[in-house]
This record gives structure tokens, C-alpha cells and sequence, in this order.
């Protein structure tokens, strides 16, 4: 298992502690606080392992589907994510899926593939100063991403997104009920009158009507 640098604290600071729990025979009272406190980071080590373990399902169900597994029959080529430094003048770090991909979206490049699929590692510092406050807010993350050039547009991106939300966990989806996903609209959008098209789309794809 590939640990995050969280999780490499965390088996550093166990160790630590068992270090300081033998070193410690004299200190009896001391004893019983280091071994509440070691098992509490097992406890956290744990369950960090199990959320590696949920992430890699979701980035490996997002691949599969994409590759070869949707009822669109629009198989998309698995690109690599691509270093967080970012190859474009305009940006320091890799803020987002797409970046890799503007070259391709802007005319500069011919893209080698009509569809594309990624999991993106990605930096974000607008909110540095929060990080490690809540649980909300973190600079590194990874965006997966789907990519057309020049083939299926927003109908068929809606149509696989709900596709793969709503097909089940056995068959490689995600296992979401109709009935329990919401398509919302802003009021710039209804006001500018660009939801229309959009929303014929859902109508013909949500069995639900829940739009």
C-alpha cells in the first residue's frame, strides 16, 4: 500500500510511542496513558487504511467504466495523471483534470484520441490558510475526468455520468438509486434560458422525473 504522508505520520508517531512505552518500565504510571494513546493511533491508522482502500475502489470503477464499460459504447483512452507541476505558463501547480488537456480543448495540438479518461492529481492553495482546520478543507486532492474532443458534448456526458452513478456495484457502477440523486439547476442558468436542452436530456434519461 502506497501510504500518504498523513499515514506515514501516523506509523511514525506509533512507533514513537511504543518506543517511549518500553523506554518508560520505570515510570509505571505513565504506562497505562501510552498504551490508551497507542492503541487510539492504531485505532486512526486503521481507519485511514480503509478509506485508501474505498478511494482506490472509486478511481478504479471511474477507469474501468470509462475504458470499456459503458452502455454508450464509448470507450475512452486511460491517460496517466500527470505531474503536479503544471507544463503551462498561466500555472504553477495542477489545479484541475483538464489542464493536461488544454492544449488539445485551445487548437494548439491535435489530440492523439477522440475520448479521454484520467485521475488527476491536483493542488489547490486558494484556501491554505484553512487547511488542517476542518475536514472540508485540503490542498491535494485527485479530480477524475471524462474528455471529448470533438465527439459527444453534453448529452452524452450526462448520459454516462448517470449511467455510471446508478448502475449497480456488481456491474462496475457506483450503486446510486434514481431516487436519491437530485438534478438541480441555478437561477443564472434558468434566467439566460441554457438549462432548456439540458433539462430534455434528463427528462429522456431519469426514469425518476426527479429534475
Amino acid at each position: 500500500m502506497v501510504h500518504t504522508v498523513s499515514d506515514s505520520r501516523l506509523y511514525a508517531v506509533r512507533n514513537l510511542l511504543r518506543m517511549m512505552y518500553h523506554k518508560c518500565m520505570w515510570c509505571l504510571y505513565m504506562q497505562p496513558i501510552l498504551r490508551i494513546l497507542i492503541f487510539s493511533v492504531e485505532a486512526l491508522n486503521q481507519q485511514m487504511s480503509l478509506c485508501l482502500d474505498q478511494y482506490a475502489d472509486i478511481r478504479a470503477r471511474w477507469l474501468r467504466f470509462f475504458e470499456s464499460g459503458n452502455h454508450e459504447n464509448l470507450p475512452h483512452v486511460v491517460v496517466p495523471s500527470a505531474s503536479l507541476i503544471a507544463d503551462d505558463p498561466n500555472l504553477l501547480l495542477v489545479n484541475a483534470g483538464m489542464v493536461p488537456f488544454k492544449p488539445y480543448f485551445l487548437g494548439e495540438v491535435t489530440p492523439p484520441y477522440k475520448r479521454a479518461t484520467s485521475v488527476q492529481k491536483c493542488v489547490r492553495t486558494l484556501d491554505i490558510d484553512e487547511v488542517g482546520k476542518t475536514t472540508r478543507h485540503a490542498s491535494f486532492f485527485q479530480m477524475c475526468g471524462n474528455f471529448s474532443f470533438g465527439d459527444y458534448f453534453k448529452e452524452g456526458a450526462i448520459s454516462l455520468a448517470w449511467d455510471l452513478l446508478t448502475r449497480s456495484t456488481s456491474e462496475g457502477g457506483y450503486g446510486f438509486g434514481e431516487d436519491r440523486l437530485w438534478v438541480t439547476v441555478t437561477k443564472m442558468m434558468m434566467k439566460l434560458q441554457i438549462f432548456g436542452k439540458r433539462r430534455l436530456v434528463f427528462r429522456k434519461i431519469v426514469s425518476s422525473g426527479v429534475i
